[in-house]
């Protein structure tokens, strides 16, 4: 990503990552935390500049991208525990009342959509927007970024080729949850809408969505990203953490802004939504 020309009493805009940046920026895409030392640079820097480095942090993820990140990650993990209790014969012996487990897992999910649903609603739809454009920009350098550890030394964006197909996957495999679940639902209760193969494809999909969150922690765990998941707790990363793994990654490029204040209209529909989602949820679980 090429920077901004340099202004006539600072160095270019995208500086920031070259081990150049000040700490008195008042850049609002940068915290300053000058009190304490975060961030992979901070301890061994050989120079002002990177000590300074590892004390920012840029904020990377709104707070509507974070709502959303951990209703999807405690629904999943909801609705994975229920549903082994439902496919596993031991696992239900442990929880003992099978009806029970799945009026829970039904109702979870219920609640699940209403959720993603109000965020859509409630939150920064813009940012929500751009992020989504973000992960579906994938291009042949993110397909080589999956297939060569050479392609994964190469600079990145914000989102690496591996955090976009995953987000994609786990997108498309979610949409395959509901589509599977409402037939299963359904069927129970009218053979025309009992087709073959719909437990199948509901269980494929949680295997999948599985193998896949499990590679997701792991990897969010590991030392060298470890950095990252404050990203997800209050929304900023070590600068230092940035400029290593996402160097083509310009925050300047890349704003986040307070969440808008919904409007009348809004807050009507996410009233609206809400209840339902609750009525459904209840409506679910006793059915």
């Amino acid at each position: 990503m090429a920077s901004d020309p340099a202004g006539p009493t600072g160095p270019p805009r995208a500086a920031w990552h070259a081990g150049q940046a000040d700490p008195a920026t008042t850049d609002p895409g940068i915290v300053d935390h000058s009190g304490g030392e975060l961030g992979p640079l901070t301890s061994s820097a050989r120079t002002p500049e990177e000590r300074a480095l590892g004390r920012k942090r840029v904020m990377r993820f709104s707070a509507t991208e974070r709502v959303l990140h951990a209703t999807n990650g405690v629904a999943f993990l909801l609705l994975l525990l229920t549903g082994l209790a439902l496919f596993l014969p031991f696992v239900a012996q442990l929880f003992g009342n099978r009806p029970v487990v799945k009026a829970v897992h039904l109702a979870v999910a219920a609640l699940w959509l209403t959720a993603i649903l109000l965020t859509a609603i409630l939150g920064d739809r813009r940012v929500l927007r751009r992020t989504r454009v973000q992960f579906e920009s994938l291009s042949a350098e993110d397909l080589r970024w999956l297939r060569s550890s050479a392609a994964r030394a190469r600079p990145q964006g914000k989102f690496n080729g591996g955090q976009k197909f995953h987000a994609v996957l786990q997108g498309a495999l979610t949409f395959l949850f509901f589509l599977s679940g409402t037939f299963m639902y359904l069927g129970e209760r009218n053979t025309d809408f009992r087709f073959p193969g719909t437990i199948a494809l509901h269980d494929f999909a949680m295997v999948f969505a599985t193998i896949f969150v499990i590679g997701h922690i792991y990897i969010a765990f590991s030392p060298k990203a470890v950095d990252s998941l404050s990203g997800m707790v209050d929304g900023t990363v070590p600068a230092s953490y940035a400029a290593e793994h996402h160097p083509r990654w310009n925050p300047d490029d890349d704003p986040i802004t307070p969440t808008p204040k919904p409007g009348p209209l809004r807050t009507v529909l996410a009233a609206v939504v809400l209840v339902a989602g609750i009525v459904g949820a209840f409506l679910l679980a006793g059915g």
